[in-house]
C-alpha cells in the first residue's frame, strides 16, 4: 500500500495509517527506527529504510507522522537489500 502504519495502542494489533510514502516500492523493504535519548527522555525519533523501488535498493528517511520517504542514496546494483538495523551508541544506554 506504499504508506506509514503505526500500531496504536501499543501491542493491540491495530493499524493506523500515518501517510503515503510518495514512492512505489515492492515488498522487499526493510525499516528500523532510531531514538535519541537524553536524561531518560526520547528527544528524536528518526525512521529509516530500504526500499526496493524500479528493481533498485535505497536508503531513505521516514518522516514518521506523515508517512513520507526521502532517499538518502543508493545501494549498489549488485546488492538487493531486505533489511536494515540502525546500532545503539553507548551513551543511549
Amino acid at each position: 500500500m506504499d504508506q506509514v502504519a503505526i500500531q496504536s495502542p501499543a501491542n493491540s494489533g491495530q493499524l493506523a495509517a500515518t501517510g503515503k510514502l510518495g514512492v512505489d516500492t515492492d515488498s522487499v523493504i526493510g525499516s528500523d527506527t532510531y531514538s535519541t535519548v537524553r536524561n531518560g527522555s526520547t528527544v528524536d525519533l528518526r525512521g529509516l529504510a530500504s526500499l526496493t523501488v524500479g528493481g533498485q535498493s535505497r536508503f531513505y528517511g521516514i518522516d514518521l507522522l506523515q508517512g513520507r520517504a526521502s532517499s538518502r542514496g543508493a545501494f549498489s546494483s549488485k546488492n538487493k537489500v531486505t533489511g536494515i538495523a540502525i546500532p545503539v551508541t553507548l551513551n543511549q544506554l
